[in-house]
């Protein structure tokens, strides 16, 4: 605690002394309390009463120009919400009128004055005259205007006291004049002061309290004997620690800074996190202003990715994202970035301007140009300024993308992008410093083989490739994982550089296989030659989601299984297929899901990867499976070689044996996570996935009652099948004489292939086989199919799997 805290502590913190038998007045907006209105009660109430104001807005000659008279009362809002509870002036000069002697005894709490106007030199909405000493705690004072004090007009014997409240919006010669007022823990925002927004005399203290973002400069001073402590003064149009105030700044917590208000423009004056007025920030001073730090911190810079691994030679060049979060109405911003001239060179910046002209702004990028950088060997400088009459954007974006090439190292090394110096600006004109919270630097390992070519022999072989399979799900903390082999891409067809996600995936495998065979390129391109074709500039739309560490890039297509029941019947031990099915998706190259099951009733036999990926000629490289029917997890994939491009549309991807372990039971099948990749590794999504269930029954489908009331569909016998496969279904005795039924088989995309049944069928149990062949005698390729029965306005499907 400071020296003035003592004092301030003594001045500003009163005991009201309540009189006895003090009674409380309650006054209602609409006139239906104890009193029709505020004048009313005061005018019948007795010193140390209470007169509570409901929320609402108070209006009308009896709620304006209140003058107690002498009597010492507290008027508060019975909310204890400033923002709810309002004493709406209409345009009259004063709202109260002190003239009597009241002191710091009569308290008006928790409640907002409004819209007062004045035009005489001592007018304001609240007057105090001779030796009238009033507390005013908690209030909210907004849109008042005067000819001399919009808000507070105290004459110089007056010595009132004013804690926690607020003034913004309010216009006059100056916002408080008052005598030798105490004022504390306040905040004075957005008011406009033709002459200064307060103006002190000899006595005055003024502790804890931000006066930011006027017109006018911020104190004016009648006398010089007065004391500031733990104020924040910033960015007032005509001045803010000048004159009778210069010499305050930097001692007994004194600051200037920007506040960080969370949302001013919509009157939201709390202050953000990382605010300089922050209790966090002010051991010494607690908070200062009138409200707390209730949202994020605001204005950090990032890089992204956060460590990234590079790698010489290589084709073109590789890309570091800037973004900006929690900025307030963006106009410019203008930064040294330090890199590593052993290991990088920089070659080229694009100014991204789908953030920075959101709002309708023109956007001019600055430099690039060389600047020294303290924190690293060599540093380019680069920034955007923005122009028009919109406010600039507010929020998070993206506001550049730095390309930069490997240079030649012998060995690995490691190094780093950092932040030399930076400023961001607002909008405004002219436009006022934002502070920057945070700015982290990026890590960088160097290299020295291009890369997937992890032996360093001039190509990428299968021998690097299986080193990344072998390790296939493995994550930090396990044996076998080791982050040279987790080599995610961070931009779609660049092989210059790669970022660790912390687990070896398919993504790593498959990134590594589509340079399988390619070599290694003889040197990278020059700086300044990257050419916009083939080997140019990455496109950006791919590197936007990186900050995210590669999550929900491109995410296409939909996983799901099939079919969404399965009727598993007969003895334990009994098997069925689930397809793992691939729908509306784009080129795939590879493929991994983890499926999470009910290991008490079904477990899994056997996984067979189908051969969609390679049905446009590549080659298919299955990951060996990992099946623990003890948890009820499986982890299926495979990748992909060729110079063919991956296939499209919809498919099997894989085929899933389970078998009955306990029955009657009932199974989830779900896909607990799930990538598919194209064919250079880059991640595909999937958008969207769907599980099944699977319902075990101990009786085997020949024993199976012909059931009074639905018709069955019951599992085809055997399947997966090779050559033909028998297929019972039931038609429910309910249909009496019999009813329409057709059993047909479709194919993955809903096109018939084959009619088995159509026609007129008696209730009962039948049977039919298919042999794999469609209409036409013509057997079909092997494959996912669909056995559709229709009863009646019932259809009934299950799958059937065909097998070379």
């Amino acid at each position: 605690m400071n020296r003035y805290t003592a004092a301030l502590f003594l001045v500003s913190v009163l005991v009201v002394a309540p009189a006895a038998l003090a009674a409380t007045h309650v006054v209602r907006p609409d006139g239906s309390g104890d009193f029709p209105t505020i004048g009313q009660a005061m005018a019948s109430a007795a010193s140390g009463d209470t007169i509570a104001l409901a929320d609402g807005t108070f209006t009308g000659a009896g709620n304006r120009s209140l003058n107690p008279a002498g009597k010492q009362l507290v008027v508060r809002s019975e909310s204890g919400v400033a923002a709810s509870c309002i004493i709406d002036v209409q345009g009259s000069p004063r709202a109260f009128i002190f003239d009597a002697g009241e002191d710091t005894t009569f308290v008006l709490q928790s409640f907002t004055i409004a819209n007062s106007f004045g035009t005489l030199s001592f007018s304001g909405a609240i007057f105090c005259g001779t030796d009238c000493s009033p507390h005013i705690s908690g209030c909210i004072f907004r849109d008042n205007v005067g000819g001399g004090a919009a808000a507070v007009y105290c004459i110089s014997s007056s010595q009132l006291i004013v804690s926690d409240c607020t003034f913004v919006n309010n216009s006059g010669s100056s916002v408080m004049i008052g005598g030798s007022p105490h004022i504390s823990g306040s905040t004075f925002a957005d008011n406009v002061a033709s002459s200064s927004v307060l103006a002190l005399r000899n006595g005055t203290t003024l502790s804890n309290t931000i006066i930011a973002h006027n017109e006018g400069k911020a104190v004016g001073c009648f006398e010089t004997d007065f004391t500031i402590v733990c104020c924040d003064i910033f960015d007032n149009i005509g001045g803010d620690w000048i004159d009778c105030i210069a010499d305050k700044l930097g001692v007994d917590g004194n600051i200037s800074a920007e506040p960080l208000f969370c949302d001013p423009t919509n009157g939201d004056f709390t202050l953000a996190e990382s605010s300089p007025c922050a209790p966090e920030s002010n051991p010494d001073c607690g908070l200062i202003g009138a409200w707390p730090a209730t949202c994020p911190p605001a204005c950090t810079l990032e890089l992204t990715p956060g460590r990234i691994t590079t790698y010489y030679p290589c084709n073109g060049s590789f890309s570091t994202d800037l973004w900006i979060d929690h900025v307030i109405e963006l106009g410019s911003f203008d930064l040294c970035l330090g890199f590593d001239g052993d290991g990088l060179s920089f070659d080229h910046v694009d100014v991204d301007s789908d953030f920075l002209g959101s709002t309708g702004r023109t956007v001019t990028p600055t430099g690039p140009a060389v600047c020294a950088a303290a924190c690293q060997t060599d540093g380019v400088a680069f920034g955007a300024v923005t122009s028009g009459v919109s406010p600039g954007p507010s929020g998070n974006g993206r506001l550049a993308t730095i390309f930069w090439q490997p240079v030649n190292v012998d060995v690995s090394t490691e190094g780093s992008l950092c932040f030399d110096s930076w400023v961001v600006e607002t909008s405004d004109v002219p436009p006022g410093t934002i502070p920057v919270s945070d700015a982290p630097e990026v890590s960088l390992v160097h290299r020295p083989f291009c890369y997937g070519d992890f032996n360093d022999n001039g190509d990428v072989s299968i021998v690097d490739v299986m080193n990344v399979a072998v390790r296939w799900g493995a994550e930090v903390g396990d044996q076998g994982y080791d982050e040279t082999f987790d080599v995610n891409l961070i931009a779609p067809g660049s092989y210059c550089a790669s970022v660790a996600d912390g687990a070896i995936d398919v993504v790593d495998v498959q990134s590594v296989a589509a340079r399988w065979g390619q070599g290694c390129p003889e040197s990278p391109l020059r700086a300044g030659t990257v050419d916009p074709g083939a080997n140019g500039r990455i496109d950006r739309s791919g590197n936007a989601a990186g900050r995210n560490e590669q999550a929900g890039r491109g995410a296409t297509g939909r996983l799901t299984i099939a079919p969404e029941a399965l009727a598993l019947s007969g003895e334990v031990g009994s098997t069925g297929v689930f397809s793992l099915e691939l729908e509306n998706a784009p080129a795939v190259g590879a493929f991994e899901a983890t499926l999470v099951f009910d290991a008490s009733v079904i477990q899994v036999e056997n996984v067979e990867i189908t051969s969609y990926l390679g049905s446009t000629g590549r080659s298919v490289y299955p990951l060996a499976a990992r099946i623990d029917n003890e948890t009820g997890t499986l982890t299926l994939g495979a990748w992909s070689t060729g110079e063919d491009p991956g296939p499209e549309g919809s498919g099997a991807l894989a085929w899933v044996t389970v078998s009955i372990r306990s029955c009657p039971g009932e199974s989830r099948f779900d896909i607990a996570r799930a990538k598919l990749t194209d064919v250079g590794g880059w991640p595909q999504g999937p958008g969207e996935t769907s599980g099944a269930i699977a319902v075990t029954d101990c009786e085997a489908p020949s024993s199976v009652p012909v059931p009074s009331d639905v018709a069955r569909l019951l599992p085809s016998r055997p399947n997966p099948f090779a050559r033909s496969t028998s297929i019972p279904f039931a038609i429910p005795a309910s249909v009496g004489d019999g009813t329409s039924v057709e059993l047909l088989i479709v194919d993955v995309t809903g096109r018939t292939i084959r009619k088995l049944v159509d026609g007129h069928h008696e209730p009962g149990l039948d049977e039919v086989v298919w042999d794999g062949r469609d209409d036409r005698g013509v057997r079909v390729a092997s494959g996912t199919y669909f056995c559709r029965l229709l009863v009646g306005d019932t259809e009934l499907r299950r799958q059937l799997v065909l097998v070379e």
